[in-house]
């Protein structure tokens, strides 16, 4: 086998491991606030919120999450949105990786004009599973030219 094979492989295998981890029996349902900052719109900072489902011995999850940004452009510009995705988690015992899969709706306001555009977002995360639901997130959004690129996400919640 070529190095390229044989890394390919053990890439392979180390993310089947890390998610064939054993899960908790209990299920969860949290809610976690916290800042987002994306690169739509020259760069913006906001606040998210969102409602994490987690069923039982089981890696697969749903969230729906909502944000709003602070605009900050020099003409009259707003953006806000929300997502209903789901998650493939971790089970690990402290520290939760997972990867989401979303449906995003966004609406955007530049010089007095409203429009909306929706479309998909991909992304990775990590979760301390502490009482505080700390967790870290990076999503990429394809919504459009003026709409697509990073959501870097941060929070906590119960």
């Amino acid at each position: 086998m070529t190095n390229s094979v044989k890394r390919t492989a053990f890439v392979f295998l180390a993310i089947l491991t890390l998610f064939a981890a054993p899960y908790t029996a209990r299920g969860q349902v949290s809610v976690t606030v916290g800042g987002v900052q994306t690169e739509a719109l020259g760069g913006q900072w906001g606040g998210d919120v969102r409602l994490w489902v987690e069923p039982p011995l089981s890696p697969l999850g749903g969230y729906l999450g909502a944000d709003y940004f602070l605009a900050d452009c020099t003409d009259d510009c707003g953006l806000w949105g929300w997502r209903v995705g789901g998650i493939l988690r971790s089970g690990l015992p402290l520290v939760n990786p997972y990867i989401t899969g979303a449906f995003v709706s966004r609406r955007v306001e530049l010089d007095g004009n409203r429009f909306g555009k929706e479309g998909f977002a991909v992304g990775i995360g990590a979760r301390l599973t502490t009482p505080l639901n700390i967790y870290a997130e990076a999503s990429r959004e394809f919504l459009g030219k003026n709409l697509k690129g990073w959501y870097v996400r941060i929070g906590l919640g119960i």
